[in-house]
């Protein structure tokens, strides 16, 4: 061949924008005078040297995310409100005066007692009376 420039074939030498070469830099022996390699490059290089290895942890990890995912007790509408007892009573026929004076008021005077109650909440109507006991969050609800 003949022309102008070198051949690619014969010269793979780098070259800039007015053809002149380019000293080709030793990346390894720059790299070894510095600092020792770093945590996170001596775990890379691990990895890469021992794909296997990497291969059976990252499937026990799997495993164990699937494992615990199983066991995780989850609602999907959890229930926030506290513990709550509703004592209705019926009493045909009485208006609701009669029914607040003989049922509600003594309903009420009888549950004030109970441990952890927060509050007491009733309503009389005609032959109905409807007491709502609120407890204290936490209390059991076989107990409240």
């Amino acid at each position: 061949m003949s022309g102008g420039g070198p051949s690619p074939e014969i010269d793979s030498a780098q070259r800039d924008d007015d053809g002149e070469r380019i000293a080709a830099r030793d990346v390894a022996s720059e790299y070894a005078s510095h600092s020792p390699p770093s945590f996170a490059h001596r775990v890379v290089r691990a990895a890469l040297d021992q794909p296997l290895l990497v291969l059976l942890l990252t499937g026990a990890l799997i495993g164990l995310g699937i494992w615990s995912f199983e066991r995780l007790p989850v609602d999907a509408y959890p229930d926030i409100s506290p513990p709550m007892v509703e004592v209705v009573t019926q009493w045909p026929g009485h208006a609701a005066e009669e029914v607040e004076r003989l049922i509600t008021v003594p309903v009420e005077n009888g549950m004030n007692g109970l441990p952890r109650l927060r509050v007491v909440r009733s309503i009389s109507l005609y032959g109905l009376s409807d007491v709502r006991l609120t407890f204290e969050d936490g209390t059991d609800n076989y107990f409240a």
